[in-house]
């Protein structure tokens, strides 16, 4: 039984059908990350364990191959090198997927930089006693359509401590809802960046909105104070006030410090500041919402996981994403103290890079950007060395590659692609060599598949132009 196992696991039928299976997988991820983002086939596809084992399996049938149709011989040559560039690019990949790294280095003209934010998200835990401490990190890839459950148990002296998945919202939103547990909130309406925005104001709050101080029920001599007093909802600030009603257009004036009764469809003016209180919520709360799946470099994700520490738990909101990097939170549960952050960190390069002049070149009688460039200087101990980093052409140095990918608005600052792939890079171009070598010998090699097939084609092309000419005499002799 176990022979026959061995026999499937190790045939070319298995791996006939583990190519068709990986190219539909792959066909499947090319659709994901058009509608989804790359993140989320990273999350469905690319990161799964069973994706792994498929290229595992195909390298073991690869290697086997080698022994089963003895391709260590002169005329079997071609066929060797083409088993060899597969082996060796599979080697490469893993290599590539385990022990590298790439991220964004951002550089402003005339300051200098070492720190690269991961492309990838982690979850970061520091855990402390005020005596001891254990710092942990684990990669999460994180979607809004994929399960996304984890359960890690973290060692640290003789406490049981889990952190587990709560929920992951991609593309978070605050908004404010009516709730049982709320309390009474102030609905104000000031004008926006894309238009009108809400704000909401709690009792008892102060908070500011678009440069001003709003206190609710908490007076201070510095804020637009609204209260109450005798059930009735009134304002005073250290500003003049002009206001408008919406019914008829009536207007009125305040003087600084001047008490009044605040209304609710009515434009209030202040300090350059319009803003009308749209409604008042009886029992209102704060809660978020996901604005949409689609995963994208920059955006604020919400992750919430639940902290377990001596039978103790507290749930609690992460926010965080790819591109930027999360500060991090302290909670104290089960007796200890809990640091924690969701979203990239940060690599250190042993070298810096120094961003000298960023220069830009638009298309004529354009605003249209038609390249961009970085002239810096790699800033390694005694070592100074001045590059230019544009479209193709790239910085190479100490097994870190440089790419110029993006730039400021403000035409004063770069962002630099980085990846860290030495190794993994240099033995998945030899495999890509020894396939480009193997193409060819084909042609020069006596003993190929292909010669076979082209010494079949040429005995057809004979037989086919023999039954031509004899076709072609018994027409003329009739």
């Amino acid at each position: 039984m176990l022979k026959r196992f061995f026999q499937f696991f190790l045939s070319v039928k298995l791996a006939s059908l583990l190519l068709l299976v990986f190219a539909a997988v792959i066909g499947v991820a090319t659709f994901i990350e058009n509608d989804f983002g790359r993140v989320t086939a990273k999350a469905l596809i690319y990161s799964k364990w069973w994706f792994e084992l498929i290229l595992l399996m195909l390298l073991i049938n690869l290697i086997y191959n080698l022994k089963r149709y003895n391709l260590f011989r002169k005329e079997k040559l071609a066929v060797l090198t083409f088993h060899m560039a597969f082996i060796i690019i599979l080697i490469g990949s893993a290599i590539t997927r385990y022990h590298s790294f790439e991220g964004m280095m951002h550089i402003r003209e005339g300051e200098e930089s070492n720190i690269i934010v991961s492309d990838d998200t982690f979850l970061q835990v520091r855990v402390d006693n005020r005596k001891l401490q254990l710092d942990y990190d684990k990669k999460l890839y994180l979607s809004g359509i994929s399960n996304n459950s984890f359960s890690i148990p973290l060692d640290f002296l003789d406490n049981e401590i889990s952190i587990e998945y709560v929920d992951f919202l991609p593309n978070v939103r605050d908004t404010f809802l009516q709730s049982e547990n709320g309390v009474k909130t102030l609905h104000l309406v000031v004008p926006g960046d894309n238009g009108m925005q809400s704000e909401y104001l709690k009792i008892n709050e102060q908070r500011k909105i678009k440069n001003n101080v709003f206190a609710f029920n908490n007076m201070s001599d510095f804020a637009i104070n609204i209260y109450y007093k005798d059930s009735i909802l009134y304002c005073k600030a250290p500003f003049e006030v002009q206001s408008m009603k919406m019914s008829d257009r009536s207007s009125d004036s305040f003087s600084a410090n001047t008490e009044f009764v605040l209304s609710q469809r009515t434009l209030y003016s202040v300090n350059e500041l319009n803003f009308v209180l749209k409604d008042i919520i009886e029992n209102g709360n704060d809660d978020i919402y996901s604005s949409s799946n689609v995963m994208s470099d920059g955006s604020t994700d919400a992750l919430k996981v639940k902290i377990n520490c001596n039978e103790e738990s507290k749930e609690l909101i992460l926010y965080g994403g790819k591109g930027f990097t999360s500060k991090l939170e302290e909670y104290k549960v089960g007796g200890l103290y809990f640091n924690i952050s969701y979203g990239s960190k940060n690599y250190y390069t042993p070298f810096s890079i120094k961003l000298r002049d960023f220069q830009l070149e638009r298309y004529p009688g354009s605003m249209s950007p038609s390249s961009f460039a970085a002239e810096v200087t790699v800033k390694d101990g005694k070592v100074n060395e001045d590059h230019r980093i544009f479209m193709n052409t790239v910085l190479d140095y100490r097994g870190y590659r440089f790419f110029q990918s993006s730039y400021d608005q403000d035409e004063l600052g770069t962002i630099l692609s980085v990846n860290h792939d030495l190794l993994g890079t240099l033995v998945s171009y030899l495999g890509y060599f020894l396939l480009a070598l193997g193409m060819i010998m084909v042609f020069f090699t006596s003993k190929t598949r292909f010669t076979f097939l082209n010494k079949q084609l040429n005995k057809i092309k004979s037989k086919a132009a023999l039954l031509t000419a004899a076709l072609f005499l018994s027409i003329n002799v009739t």
